[in-house]
């Protein structure tokens, strides 16, 4: 069996795109400045863990969510590709993207530190869970993607190829949310800046790309035969 390595490139820069783990960087240290390096690694495994968990069964189960709401590819590339689309136009922007704002948890955390909240005050959460994995990570830009990919090719190896993309890209997220220290010290706003536009530009790219697909694939049978 010959494997499309563009379909793999493609699957695996999709994925690093819409998880901007560079763009989400200054939002990971918002939430943790409270923390201990060694509890903002413990965080960090715990979110892209519990993230690529949840990609994976979507990736597994997303032939039965077809079956069961009787969904096809085209609809899932059109209604993806335009919620990618929402989440990286802000983003080139140079705005935070509505779909990926979790000003609830961040706000508290925040008041805890300038007002020295006691801890009884705070609602039991693991910001790990939520914000940092649901919605940021594996929202439904993430969600809809994953399904979207491991569903084009018929072959169920290119659904575990989806599945090593997911781990490699929450791996290198991982790597770069355990560095946060390095880069508050080293690294300039204005590049994390530049580096979160230019993903948010890959991800209009894709996000077009798949919302043409699915028309094209929709409309494609439509027409009528040549006499």
């Amino acid at each position: 069996m010959n494997i499309d390595y563009t379909f793999i490139i493609t699957v695996a820069t999709s994925i690093f795109a819409i998880l901007n783990p560079i763009g989400n960087l200054p939002l990971f240290i918002s939430l943790t400045q409270d923390m201990s390096d060694t509890q903002r690694r413990k965080t960090a495994f715990k979110a892209l863990v519990i993230t690529f968990i949840i990609l994976s069964l979507f990736a597994l189960g997303g032939k039965l969510i077809f079956d069961i709401f009787s969904v096809t590819i085209s609809s899932l590339k059109i209604s993806g590709g335009i919620i990618l689309f929402l989440i990286a136009l802000p983003l080139v922007m140079g705005k935070k993207s509505g779909l990926q704002k979790t000003h609830t948890d961040e706000k508290i955390m925040k008041e805890r530190i300038e007002n020295a909240l006691p801890e009884e005050d705070l609602p039991d959460s693991d910001i790990s869970i939520s914000p940092l994995a649901i919605p940021l990570l594996a929202g439904p830009g993430a969600i809809s993607t994953t399904i979207s990919f491991a569903n084009t090719k018929s072959e169920f190896i290119y659904t575990l190829l989806v599945i090593a993309a997911l781990l490699i890209n929450c791996t290198l997220t991982f790597i770069v949310f355990s560095s946060s220290i390095f880069v508050t010290k080293n690294v300039r706003p204005s590049i994390i800046n530049i580096i979160s536009r230019i993903m948010g530009l890959i991800l209009t790219m894709i996000a077009v790309q798949m919302v043409t697909s699915g028309i094209t694939n929709i409309v494609s049978p439509l027409k009528p035969v040549p006499m």
